[in-house]
């Protein structure tokens, strides 16, 4: 590891550790906002937590790679004040139901769907795109291009990670970010794991194979295992195709259920106070 202890935030005499949520959706009951909360108040932790979505402030919660409150976080990272980070980038412009095949009576309704961006031979763009799907292609690949920025800097400083993504698709051509060389790299650092968990055990409605990156959480699986349904059943539907309503079955699940949250907010929350307990913190003084 380039740094082992975990960075806490020393403003005064109180001792905080910060944790970054990025793309955090809209603030809800039992979102992993509030699920971190719960569980730091359980371990006795003072916490702050960035929710950062333009969905609970446009200006505050821009992760646009212009915009201010970007370049501000960026600044906490290099300064090594992020405890801990939580992320699910926008996955619409990588998303595998773009792949999906559409059916004659769907054809024959007329009905137009979003076409495929990328694929495994052509990360950044296939050819013969309109403006509008460049426009959207260049937004998504940036902000998986920060969501590696700020894996880096979590490696140099210190901190603690998960990122959620769908697991790697079935379809062949499907691009996905962890078949990417820099995920792979990213792999190669004996810190970071790339695990596939399946959300039903936390309450989802379909099977959803979902990856989770992980730095320094050597606990994940108890953790993440010990938080599951007990009493969850496979479901037999999945999120690829068009639902009877004619929307694609993604659109439906974009949220993560209240028992995933609680999951990934617990898992973070645990690696803290483990190593709060083995005095392996460092602390950084100043404003944020």
């Amino acid at each position: 590891s380039l740094h082992d202890a975990l960075p806490i935030w020393h403003p005064t005499e109180t001792r905080v550790y910060v944790i970054a949520h990025l793309f955090s959706g809209r603030r809800r009951a039992g979102d992993v906002h509030e699920r971190l909360h719960f569980w730091a108040q359980k371990a006795g932790l003072k916490i702050l937590v960035l929710s950062l979505d333009t969905a609970n402030s446009v200006t505050f919660g821009d992760l646009h790679h212009e915009a201010i409150s970007w370049k501000n976080l960026l600044r906490l990272y290099q300064q090594g004040r992020i405890s801990a980070t939580i992320t699910g980038a926008p996955c619409e412009t990588w998303s595998a139901a773009r792949h999906h095949i559409i059916q004659n009576e769907e054809a024959n309704a007329g009905k137009r769907y979003p076409r495929p961006l990328r694929d495994r031979q052509r990360l950044f763009g296939r050819p013969y795109l309109t403006f509008k799907e460049l426009k959207q292609l260049k937004q998504g690949t940036l902000f998986f291009m920060q969501m590696l920025m700020s894996v880096a800097w979590t490696l140099v400083t210190g901190g603690v990670y998960l990122s959620e993504h769908p697991a790697p698709p079935q379809h062949p051509e499907a691009a996905s970010i962890w078949l990417t060389p820099w995920i792979r790299l990213l792999c190669m650092h004996p810190d970071v794991t790339l695990h596939i968990v399946a959300q039903w055990k936390w309450g989802c409605s379909v099977s959803k194979p979902t990856g989770l990156l992980a730095v320094r959480l050597p606990r994940f699986a108890a953790s993440m295992y010990s938080r599951q349904s007990v009493d969850a059943q496979k479901p037999s539907d999945t999120a690829i195709g068009v639902g009877p309503d004619g929307q694609f079955k993604t659109a439906a699940h974009k949220e993560y259920p209240p028992q995933f949250c609680d999951a990934l907010a617990g898992t973070i929350i645990d690696q803290i106070q483990f190593c709060q307990r083995r005095d392996m913190c460092t602390e950084v003084a100043g404003d944020l």
